[in-house]
């Protein structure tokens, strides 16, 4: 469970979901000072003027014992990589460096109007054991009987999570990037094709429906089954960032949990410039996520969770400051169904129900992408986040139901719930 208190030299980040009980909880602190001949990971990042960030860094390291990891183009220029102090020394007088960070550990932690919108609910689809489906109008009665929901939306939704089984006949997934040292590009913890699912299970009575049945998903593996490292999430990033037009991906998911840096909020402004619409988990903690990354940056809409009464979840990070209060918002996060891969988050089994905001923040993307897809959300990224926000903020006040609880408890500040029925003319 993780601490309420967030020094920025700690640095983990951390699945901010259900409980993963093949992942330890670890706090990875960066000593104040490596050993000066003792290899450890690095975040170059380079001026803009720098020219090909693959000769550059090839220069900087051919002459060393450096390995360079990653390569970024698109969400910044520079890369990952593996160097004593030593070598880092010259490096970090080169002029066409901007600044260099160091690399942290990645952890999971435990945690407690568009036409044809609308589709029958299949049959053998467990809708009774969804509750989120309802209170968010996810899922609705149909004027001749039965229930109906959502169709795929138009854009597609990239997972930056530990991969997703795209070989499952619930999701419409492919495989974006590898970001990790894993040779297997698939999940293969779990948490990644839960979070995937209740973005875009489809409606083919597989158990599972997701809020925006048979969205298109775009795996991006983040975290491997071993040691992950910060570098590889603006990996993830950068992928996106540079496939978002080729691609039509408009929003990313990221249920995970890190102190902010300079190098992780420089990829988001990038990716929100490329017009792709990050959901964040705020956390599992509880805590105030001001000085989390990525759902402390401004342009990422964070997401709490709220329990089967509306009300906030014990364990759901929260917002203080009005900085953080203005891209805050909630999604179920209790007892949310899923569907994952056998022996890793349900025991032996493939379905059971999971709580964490790693499950409230895909909800969110998928609403964001059928509010784009309705033509309702417009402009640019900012824009789309507050209008999803006032979505839900408007179906709290015009409505005489509960469903969306209190937005605050004292200085607490958890956001109204995230509607999903937007096929509804106001």
């Amino acid at each position: 469970m993780a601490s309420a208190s967030r020094p920025r030299q700690k640095t983990v980040v951390r699945l901010a979901g259900a409980a993963l009980s093949a992942l330890a909880v670890v706090a990875a602190t960066v000593p104040a000072q490596a050993s000066e001949s003792t290899p450890s990971r690095w975040i170059v990042v380079l001026k803009d003027s720098a020219g090909d960030p693959s000769k550059v860094s090839a220069e900087h390291t051919s002459r060393r014992n450096a390995r360079v990891n990653h390569v970024y183009r698109a969400a910044l220029k520079g890369y990952s990589v593996t160097a004593t102090a030593d070598e880092l020394a010259a490096v970090r007088a080169d002029p066409r460096v901007a600044y260099i960070e160091a690399d942290q550990p990645v952890h999971a932690a435990d945690g407690r109007p568009s036409r044809n919108r609308l589709q029958p609910v299949a049959f053998g689809e467990e809708v009774n054991q969804q509750w989120n489906l309802f209170h968010t109008d996810a899922v609705d009665k149909a004027k001749t009987g039965g229930l109906t929901t959502h169709r795929a939306a138009d854009v597609g939704v990239a997972v930056l999570d530990s991969g997703v089984n795209v070989n499952s006949p619930n999701l419409n997934a492919a495989v974006g990037a590898n970001c990790t040292d894993s040779p297997d590009p698939l999940d293969v913890e779990g948490h990644g094709t839960a979070v995937a699912g209740v973005v875009g299970a489809r409606n083919n009575g597989g158990g599972v429906l997701g809020v925006a049945p048979g969205t298109k998903i775009w795996s991006v593996k983040i975290l491997g089954e071993g040691e992950s490292f910060v570098s590889s999430l603006i990996c993830g990033i950068d992928w996106v960032t540079a496939n978002a037009h080729a691609k039509n991906i408009r929003v990313a998911n990221m249920s995970v949990l890190t102190g902010a840096t300079e190098a992780a909020h420089q990829a988001i402004r990038a990716l929100a410039a490329a017009g792709v619409v990050t959901t964040a988990s705020a956390g599992n903690g509880p805590f105030d996520f001001q000085g989390s990354a990525p759902a402390g940056f401004p342009e990422v809409l964070a997401v709490t969770a709220k329990d089967v009464y509306n009300l906030p979840w014990n364990f759901s990070a929260f917002a203080v400051r009005e900085e953080e209060i203005k891209h805050t918002i909630s999604a179920p996060g209790v007892d949310i169904y899923v569907e994952t891969l056998p022996n890793t988050l349900c025991g032996s089994s493939e379905r059971c129900p999971l709580p964490g905001t790693s499950f409230s923040a895909p909800q969110v993307a998928a609403v964001v992408a059928l509010c784009m897809t309705s033509g309702r959300c417009k402009g640019g990224t900012d824009e789309i986040i507050q209008t999803v926000r006032s979505d839900a903020r408007e179906h709290y006040l015009e409505t005489d139901r509960t469903f969306g609880g209190t937005p605050s408890l004292g200085p607490k500040f958890y956001g109204h719930l995230v509607w999903a029925g937007l096929h509804k003319q106001r």
